[in-house]
């Protein structure tokens, strides 16, 4: 490539004009650190759709079912978008738990030692939900109730938790099964329902799965309908890794500069091929307009005429 002589092509054609270099290059750990969760889960555990078009996130009458299908027996836990539906899945279970003549399914300890734990307890929901093998989890709790019950949990004294999504960052307590009840949570600055990040969502499912007890982990996600089709292809389809470089590109050539790797332009445009920037730059722009890149690519040819 010239420094001061013939047309300037976009930077973009110089590289695909330049075929010695292989497509597969794997990104390095400069170019996609800090990219965040862009792969889909591991295969080895399972995930399932709860699906409706009367689904609301408000309502609790879509918890017992999941259980009584992937986990009737093993540890479940329930991710909800606020305090209070803790309080009302819970009862929820309660009154499921009451209907089915086994109101007390979900505890695994005798009525004595349990009447132990709940003098402990302050809270008084909390209190009466233990009583039913289900506990509560939220940053309403104080601490001693919250370690109570992430104790009592753990070692599998009560089969149900139901918490906020803070747990999934906070505390390691996986289960065999997990439901994610709604994918929404209330923003009170943008006072409206917002979606839970994508890496909460991931958080959340990573909870389910207990490798010294289970050969596979559950995660059940209930959805509005509309929303079916995002969570289908974010749960069993594998989300394209994009490179980061382009955010800081300058420093890298500063950097490569420095070390003498780069003296002149033309050594610039041979580094930037030999990144993972290059090759997802080359595939979208192939993809995105096939016809424009033959036509640079044929304007590059008929300029390369008339230089000679």
């Amino acid at each position: 490539m010239r420094d001061s002589e013939g047309p300037l092509l976009p930077l973009l054609l110089q590289l695909l004009l330049l075929p010695h270099v292989p497509l597969h290059q794997k990104p390095t750990a400069r170019e996609t650190k800090g990219e965040g969760p862009n792969v889909a889960p591991s295969s080895s555990r399972r995930w399932s759709l709860g699906l409706g078009l009367d689904f609301d996130p408000k309502l609790t009458c879509e918890n017992a079912e999941p259980i009584c299908t992937h986990s009737p027996t093993k540890p479940v836990l329930i991710f909800v978008s606020s305090r209070r539906q803790t309080r009302l899945t819970a009862l929820d279970l309660i009154q499921f738990a009451a209907s089915d003549e086994r109101p007390r399914q979900f505890l695994n300890m005798p009525e004595e030692e349990l009447e132990m734990v709940l003098v402990q307890v302050k809270d008084l929901s909390l209190r009466h939900t233990l009583q039913f093998g289900i506990g509560l989890h939220h940053a309403g709790l104080n601490d001693r109730d919250r370690a109570l019950v992430e104790e009592m949990f753990g070692n599998n004294r009560i089969q149900v938790l139901v918490s906020t999504s803070t747990l999934a960052w906070g505390v390691n307590l996986p289960a065999h099964l997990v439901i994610i009840k709604g994918t929404e949570f209330y923003d009170g600055k943008a006072k409206r329902y917002v979606d839970f990040p994508i890496t909460d969502i991931l958080q959340m499912m990573g909870r389910a799965g207990r490798p010294q007890y289970d050969q596979q982990g559950k995660a059940v996600i209930l959805v509005h309908e509309p929303k079916k089709s995002f969570y289908k292809k974010f749960l069993y389809e594998p989300f394209p890794v994009e490179s980061s470089l382009k955010d800081q590109l300058h420093d890298n050539i500063n950097a490569e500069i420095v070390s003498g790797t780069i003296c002149n332009k033309e050594d610039a445009v041979y580094y930037l091929t030999w990144t993972y920037l290059f090759r997802r730059l080359v595939i979208t722009f192939l993809l995105v307009s096939p016809f424009l890149c033959m036509l640079l690519l044929g304007l590059n040819m008929l300029s390369q005429l008339v230089v000679a």
